[in-house]
Parts: C-alpha cells; structure tokens; sequence
C-alpha cells in the first residue's frame, strides 16, 4: 500500500486478518485497489463480525474486474451487494486515500480532490 503512514500498526493486510494474525477495531476503512474480489470480500467478512466498514475503491464501482478472467462479467452482483447493504457496509467509489495518520484517514474524490477525513479507523 504505497499511502504515507501505511506502515502504522493500526494498518493491517487482509491476510493478516484471516489468519487472526491481526484484529480489526469495531469501525474500519478497507481500501480495495485491485477491482477483484479481495476488497468486498474483506469487508463481507468484517461486516459479518457485526464491524462498522467503509469500503473505498478508486473506480467507480466495486468489482471492476471481478470474473474478467473467467468472462462471466457481472455474474457475481446479484450474491455481493445485497451481502454488503446486509451488513450495513458503505461503499464509497472514486476515492483514494491521500494519507494515515494515526487513526485518521485523510481520502480525496480522485476527479474532483475533494478532500475528507475518516475519524478513528483500524485501516486494511
């Protein structure tokens, strides 16, 4: 994760997480940028655990490319959104996060720069 102050302890890998390597806080911010799975799915399983999760992506809609690979584009929404909305996730597209410091994440609207401040968040 290549954000200033992406080294904290406070911000961990979902690997980390699955394996109970780390544990998330009762809110989290979780930064997918890969428009796969791993972002959505980190945040299904945190929100599972009763977490308060914003999922924040660059693109404009989660899951980007989830099942390119297989070309079943699209196949996955109908089991995904209704699993995220569920468990009260808020997704927030076109964002990126500028930088942590400490339990604040300071986002930007990635067309317009907006700028705002995530208050006293565990960070994956």
């Amino acid at each position: 994760l290549p954000v200033p102050g992406s080294n904290q302890p406070n911000v961990v890998t979902p690997s980390a997480l699955l394996t109970s390597a780390a544990e998330a806080g009762q809110k989290v911010v979780v930064f997918e940028t890969t428009g796969l799975q791993e972002g959505p799915t980190i945040a299904d399983f945190l929100g599972e655990k009763g977490k308060q999760v914003e999922l924040l992506t660059y693109f404009p809609v989660i899951n980007t490319y989830w099942g390119l690979q297989m070309m079943n584009i699209g196949t996955h929404i109908p089991v995904v959104w209704p699993r995220l909305k569920s468990h009260g996730i808020v997704m927030t597209p076109l964002t990126t996060i500028k930088s942590i410091d400490g339990r604040n994440v300071f986002t930007a609207d990635v067309f317009s720069g907006e700028e705002r401040v995530i208050e006293d968040e565990r960070h994956i």
